[in-house]
């Protein structure tokens, strides 16, 4: 069976905006629709703060608030270590002032394993790059970068905005950079000698009850030095409770590949061998741990000139970067990916069973032309025959925040495709501490509450801040005399608890991490910490009553991971890579999936106030709240609204008609006894019935640099909608307008200018702006931009009349 080709599936304002015009390039739905609003922006010489400030910033408080990104230029003061680092490149005979050098490092960032050079310029970490000399980085190289000889130097590895903003949080001037006891209900001063002589007589005590009242709180870890300490302290306090939460649940996920495995596992895909990419509400390009792998991979099968193109199907609730790069979307709430998942599964066991293809004909019409019912049918038909008859290369993957059982049944159809093994991989799980039970969060604030806890150590990532709405933790932790909090920065958390002490910043720290392929990773610190923190090993270990030095732990740790005693030679050679190949820990491909399809009624069109969804998402610039106190990564737009320090509720123009709201009006959202306030913003390609809301907004900062009052809130947070059984999608939610404006702040119409600009933009489109056809660039190869689409500039117009 042949793979036919589908045509492209574009969004259709028409369908909801009756002015819109085919072909018609606009930025934001002002701009399509011509509003008042976005005439009178068109006629304003400059936009607001371009050439004046607006009105209550001072010019005092704007040179303070970008101080904090500005501040690594300043940072001459830095202390030199007293160790040489092995460097990534070949060492010079002497220091050259101004010349930078590369170190290599990995460290665990915002739930995932990072890989990077350090550009460190006498002393101090300036930038970071992506590793391309890791195993990962090599793997997915684009193909013309990754031949050998001269293009090679070209090799380069992936980052992500979280890496890149981590820079400027090593210089953030609101780091914790102090010890502090809780005394008569605040924080006050202390020292770290303080601290170790309390955590010795306290673990003392712990030991003689076998930690019976004891918990720690962590999220989970791929460091397997943390891992190890962990399990020494269990064996330790063997009644001690450890609880593993993260605020981006993907549980479900591990859970289902463990089932499928029968032992701890992870899912991991290789797109670049896949020639049809089935994402079912799975953003693999966007907010997926391993989207920079992914979007490597995923590229490397989008060169036509090089080989056959793959295809990308994406079925979701929100337009995500995945969605944007389909080459055939359409949009279903989350809740029922399911069910469309099991139409999907029926389709494909009937083909495999030698059913009769649907044939759709050369006159039948557009995709974005049809009703919603007819768009499912097509795209089921579709997937399920471009899947079969891609055996063994195709994936059909689901969003990480999906249920188990949707898990499991993307698991069972990938093996009944004979993509296991291929394109679909179960890997031993980075995650699992051995020996060690977790107990889950609710379970261990009711055990607080109860008195059975009494006390807690807890290992960073503001958890008081993150807890769903029904797990009040932050109250809990206020009636513990021995809560022992490990962070950055002095935040919600830590004003809950008796002890705050600084962790320093991965830059600053010797750690190391699992990749997703098994290699063992080293980090070692690029600067000596500059406000005196203790990385998390160190932390751990000095909790435990015998500090070391966190090359030490790092070290003992990579002899038991390797087998063998880590020699010096071997050591130096771990932190001049960054890694160590270490053997594959991808499982067997015989899974265990049973199952049947589910069967459930999949309806696109139909919802009604009071049964609306909410799909609750990480930010994509300061994740679940951890990098709010980044100015750069507020600054920085979220990807398809082009927000800016700021969160809504997105909605589809057809849900705020149905809803009575419009863009720009601030929306009420009620699900029982909870409610919380967003500004609407409207987005084209918004499944209907569905609103999308972003983490991490909310917070409170208490700095003069932000606001002279001492007190901004930046954004809503979203907590008080979620529950521990439901992180990440809200059912059965009604919307009230409340009919008070809110300007959102977006670059959307950036650089729009005056009629005549807008004009030339136009009528350039077609030339800055190139489409064409997989066979026209397979007719015309190397040479189709030249042959079809011409020079890239405007026609050459002379100054003067000839």
């Amino acid at each position: 069976m042949q793979a036919k080709q589908l045509p492209v599936i574009k969004s259709d304002p028409s369908k909801q905006l009756p002015s819109s015009e085919a072909g018609k390039y606009w930025r934001s739905l002002s701009e399509l629709e011509q509003t008042p609003e976005f005439e009178q922006f068109l006629h304003r010489e400059f936009p607001q703060a371009a050439s004046e400030f607006p009105s209550g910033v001072s010019r005092r408080r704007w040179l303070k608030l970008m101080s904090a990104s500005l501040a690594l230029s300043g940072a001459a003061g830095c202390r030199y270590g007293p160790n040489e680092f092995a460097a990534y490149v070949q060492r010079p005979e002497n220091m050259t002032p101004g010349i930078a050098k590369l170190y290599a490092t990995s460290f665990e960032l915002a739930g995932r394993a990072v890989h990077l050079l350090v550009r460190n310029t006498e002393g101090r970490p300036i930038k970071v790059e992506g590793n391309a000399a890791h195993p990962l980085m090599r793997a997915s190289e684009p193909n013309e970068l990754g031949a050998e000889g001269e293009k090679s130097r070209f090799a380069s590895g992936g980052t992500d905005v979280f890496s890149q903003g981590c820079v400027l949080g090593l210089y953030d001037p609101d780091r914790a950079h102090r010890v502090a006891k809780r005394s008569e209900g605040k924080l006050v001063d202390s020292t770290w000698g303080e601290f170790a002589e309390y955590a010795a007589s306290h673990f003392e005590t712990l030991k003689s009850k076998q930690g019976e009242s004891h918990a720690i709180l962590l999220s989970p870890t791929c460091s397997p030095s943390v891992k190890r300490l962990l399990s020494e302290l269990v064996k330790t306090l063997p009644q001690a409770r450890i609880a593993l939460y993260s605020s981006i649940d993907r549980s479900s996920q591990v859970s289902a590949a463990s089932q499928a495995a029968g032992q701890p596992a992870e899912l991991l895909f290789n797109l670049g061998a896949a020639k049809v990419i089935c994402c079912l509400d799975a953003d693999l390009l966007g907010n997926d741990h391993n989207s920079v792998v992914y979007s490597r991979q995923f590229s490397k099968g989008r060169e036509p000139i090089v080989g056959q193109m793959n295809r990308l199907y994406s079925v979701e609730a929100r337009y995500s970067i995945t969605g944007a790069s389909a080459d055939a979307r359409l949009a279903v709430r989350s809740s029922q990916i399911g069910a469309f998942l099991g139409r999907l599964e029926t389709r494909v066991d009937e083909l495999l069973a030698g059913g009769n293809s649907t044939a759709f004909g050369s006159d039948e019409k557009p995709f974005d032309k049809i009703e919603a019912s007819e768009q499912l049918v097509r795209m089921v038909e579709s997937m399920a025959e471009d899947l079969v008859a891609n055996k063994g290369a195709g994936l059909v993957a689901v969003g990480e925040f999906q249920p188990v059982e949707v898990h499991l049944a993307a698991l069972r159809l990938n093996k009944k495709l004979g993509n296991n093994g291929h394109t679909v991989f179960l890997t031993s799980s980075r995650s699992h501490i051995e020996g060690v039970s977790s107990v889950a969060l609710g379970d261990l604030v009711e055990d607080i509450e109860k008195g059975a806890i009494t006390s807690l150590w807890v290992l960073g990532d503001n958890p008081a801040y993150t807890a769903p709405g029904d797990v009040k933790l932050g109250d809990a932790l206020k009636k513990l005399d021995h809560a022992v909090y490990f962070a950055e920065f002095e935040d919600e958390t830590a004003q809950c608890c008796s002890w705050s002490l600084p962790l320093a910043h991965p830059l600053e720290a010797w750690g190391d991490v699992t990749s997703i392929d098994g290699s063992y990773c080293v980090g070692q610190p690029q600067i000596l910490p500059l406000l005196g923190g203790k990385s998390t090993v160190e932390i751990l270990s000095l909790l435990a009553g015998h500090e070391g030095s966190g090359e030490e732990i790092v070290r003992e740790t990579a002899s038991a991971v390797l087998g063998e005693h880590v020699t010096s030679r071997t050591w130096r050679e771990a932190l001049h890579a960054g890694f160590v190949v270490s053997q594959s820990n991808v499982l067997d491909s015989e899974w265990t999936t049973e199952g049947e399809p589910q069967s459930s009624e999949l309806d696109l069109e139909d919802f009604e106030n009071g049964d609306l969804e909410i799909n609750i998402v990480p930010s994509d610039t300061i994740y679940d709240g951890r990098f709010a106190k980044n100015v750069w990564l507020q600054e920085l737009p979220q990807v398809m609204t082009k927000i800016v320090w700021d969160n809504a509720a997105i909605m589809s123009p057809a849900t705020a008609k149905k809803l009575g709201v419009s863009h720009g009006l601030v929306v009420k959202l009620v699900k029982d006894n909870a409610a919380l306030e967003l500004p609407v913003f409207q987005m084209p390609g918004q499944a209907d019935g569905t609103i999308t809301l972003h983490l991490g907004y909310g917070r409170v900062c208490r700095d003069e640099a932000v606001n002279s009052n001492n007190e901004a809130v930046v954004g809503s947070d979203v907590s008080v909608l979620r529950s521990m059984s439901s992180l990440h999608l809200v059912t059965g939610v009604e919307a009230r307008n409340t009919s008070r404006p809110y300007k959102l702040v977006t670059t959307q119409d950036h650089f729009a200018i005056d009629k005549l600009g807008m004009d030339e933009t136009v009528k350039r489109a077609p030339t800055l702006v190139r489409e064409g056809t997989l066979e026209q660039i397979q007719e015309y190869g190397s040479d189709y931009v030249e042959h079809h689409l011409g020079t890239h500039h405007p026609a050459l117009e002379s100054l003067w009349e000839e």
